[in-house]
């Protein structure tokens, strides 16, 4: 049997990108409140990096990376950050896009390949080869340009979508030893740790970086985070409550932190103060809140923050959500496809692709393609192999099942998996006419939920057993469905749809 309730809380953990995407984005934008001058004061190269440490803008980044080049200073972070800056923006010329290429390796950064292809194309072996070649030639450039903090981000990133841990792990912590300050570098980071349960080491970075925890509410937005998703004492809230307090500049930059801070006190039981910092979140939201706004309402359905999305076109994941929560199947369908595009990394939006078109409209070989999606990035996984043996099995193809199911190391499986493959190797055997041993496997399965108290797998279990048994005995329908019907409705979206697809057999 497939599962998919995992990871079912959520935090305002950053997302994921490209440099360019990001900064296009305005999430690397300035958050300084005081008034500052667009015009450098000194014509050195420090001065420059000062001026636009403090408020980045076009005229300063040119300046900044003419003297970068004509001083040789072409490593210097802060005109590498320009660069980009003047590549991604959008008032630059063409002329000003390739002298910014002459410190950047031309659009090496900017070039995100996963954006232009379908979500079926990324399945292709010629798509995989893409990345290797993407890979292969930041490679070439950081060799040449080994104190580019952005380019080894970029790698780590590149890694995470492969599914090499050990490589992007390395990459990143390169990419922190080079620019161990800088923003995106460091929220980077953060979401590759957590990615990976590689927490103390977003840990680590946060607290060499206390003094951003005073000025940037995107680290400490990042900070609150990860300590509320570890269950750790949240001990810059109070910071953050003063800074949320203060804050006259624009609101786009208090959006996760003041989303970060709603979160907790949710989780802390305090929905009034939760229902307060998330409108302000709202206000002038990025997709990481609005996604963190529908996990909210779906946690809590009295919270009722309501969203409107009529000019927000790539807030996949948030729009996935609300879809997920109006029963907009085809909707989720599509954006979760969309979803899993922007952040190729993470299994999240595949299986909840996986779980509707499963689900609703019983389309196993979609099903199927949202799962081996998820395995690129993560290969091996134990939960997407089982359910890729699933839908192979419900299409009575058991040779394709069996060879999914027996490439799973169980020893890298937690229970509940372990408890689904059981259920599922019950399943191949009814399709093989194997009855017998088919009831064994699916009694052990549903006896194990039951010892275990887990009602959802209990349910799954029993409904996934009791549509095999009516296939082969229909005489026991009746029998079934009394048991059946006394299931609750409103569990889970596979335990309604299981009974839905085995009651509707009655007649």
């Amino acid at each position: 049997m497939a599962v998919f309730t995992v990871n079912k809380d959520r935090n305002v953990i950053p997302n994921f990108r490209n440099l360019a995407k990001t900064t296009q984005l305005g999430e690397l934008d300035s958050v300084n409140q005081c008034s500052v001058s667009t015009t450098p004061s000194f014509h050195d190269i420090q001065s420059l990096a000062s001026d636009w440490n403090k408020t980045p803008s076009l005229v300063i980044a040119l300046d900044l990376m003419n003297h970068a080049i004509l001083s040789d200073n072409k490593s210097l972070t802060e005109a590498i950050e320009a660069a980009n800056y003047v590549f991604s923006h959008p008032g630059s010329t063409q002329r000003q896009k390739d002298f910014a290429g002459k410190l950047i390796g031309k659009d090496i950064l900017k070039e995100n390949h996963n954006y232009n292809i379908s979500f079926q194309d990324f399945l292709t072996d010629e798509n995989r080869q893409r990345i290797r070649h993407k890979i292969r030639d930041l490679k070439s450039f950081v060799i040449i340009n080994i104190r580019n903090p952005f380019a080894y981000v970029e790698l780590a990133r590149l890694y995470s979508i492969v599914g090499n841990k050990k490589k992007a792990i390395r990459s990143i912590t390169t990419a922190a030893h080079l620019a161990p300050h800088n923003r995106y570098v460091i929220r980077s980071l953060i979401r590759l740790a957590v990615h990976y349960h590689e927490e103390d080491l977003a840990l680590f970075c946060l607290r060499q970086n206390q003094f951003l925890l005073k000025k940037d509410p995107w680290i400490l937005a990042s900070d609150i985070a990860v300590t509320t998703s570890l269950s750790l004492p949240a001990t810059n809230v109070k910071k953050g409550i003063q800074l949320l307090d203060s804050w006259n500049d624009n609101r786009f930059h208090i959006s996760e932190l003041a989303s970060a801070i709603a979160t907790l006190e949710l989780m802390n039981g305090s929905r009034k103060r939760s229902r307060g910092y998330f409108k302000l979140a709202i206000e002038n939201p990025n997709d990481n809140t609005l996604a963190q706004v529908e996990w909210a309402n779906s946690k809590d359905s009295l919270l009722n923050i309501d969203v409107n999305y009529e000019d927000l076109n790539t807030f996949y994941e948030a729009k996935a959500r609300d879809s997920y929560s109006a029963k907009k199947w085809q909707d989720v369908i599509e954006l979760t496809q969309k979803w899993f595009m922007d952040q190729p990394f993470s299994k999240t939006p595949a299986l909840i692709g996986s779980d509707v078109a499963g689900s609703v409209y019983q389309d196993y070989d979609t099903a199927s393609m949202f799962c081996k999606a998820g395995l690129i990035s993560h290969p091996n996984d134990p939960l997407l192999l089982n359910n890729i043996a699933y839908y192979h099995a419900l299409k009575n193809q058991t040779e394709e099942a069996l060879e999914y199911l027996d490439s799973i190391s169980f020893a890298n499986a937690d229970q509940i998996t372990q408890l689904c493959a059981k259920a599922t190797r019950g399943l191949i055997h009814f399709r093989n006419k194997q009855y017998q041993q088919g009831r064994v496997l699916y009694q052990e399965a549903i006896e194990s939920a039951y010892a275990n108290n887990n009602e959802y797998l209990y349910f799954v279990a029993y409904l996934n057993y009791a549509r095999e048994e009516i296939i082969v005995n229909p005489s026991q329908r009746m029998t079934f469905i009394e048991q059946i019907e006394k299931i609750p409705g409103g569990l889970s979206l596979d335990i309604d749809c299981l009974k839905a697809s085995i009651i509707g057999n009655r007649d």
